[in-house]
């Protein structure tokens, strides 16, 4: 799994074990957050049972880093009245 944010929002991250239930462990991003202001965000997560190739981490960190740079680089659209 990958969380993708803009540098300018990125402050952080970090891991937390947990005992004692279904889950063991989360990771987690520290984010610099303007009251009323947009933040931008995206969650990645790769399956091997839904992609065999992302059982190859070269292939999901790929993956990763080519949606941080579609972030950086958005397709506008542009709607005119004709």
């Amino acid at each position: 799994m990958s969380i993708i944010t803009t540098a300018d929002n990125f402050v952080n991250y970090g891991s937390r074990k947990f005992t004692g239930g279904s889950v063991d462990s989360t990771a987690f991003i520290e984010l610099n957050l303007t009251q009323n202001q947009p933040v931008s965000y995206k969650f990645i997560a790769g399956w091997e049972t839904g992609n065999p190739k992302f059982g190859d981490s070269q292939v999901f960190e790929d993956f990763v880093l080519f949606t941080g740079r579609r972030m950086q680089n958005p397709v506008q659209i542009e709607f005119k009245n004709q």
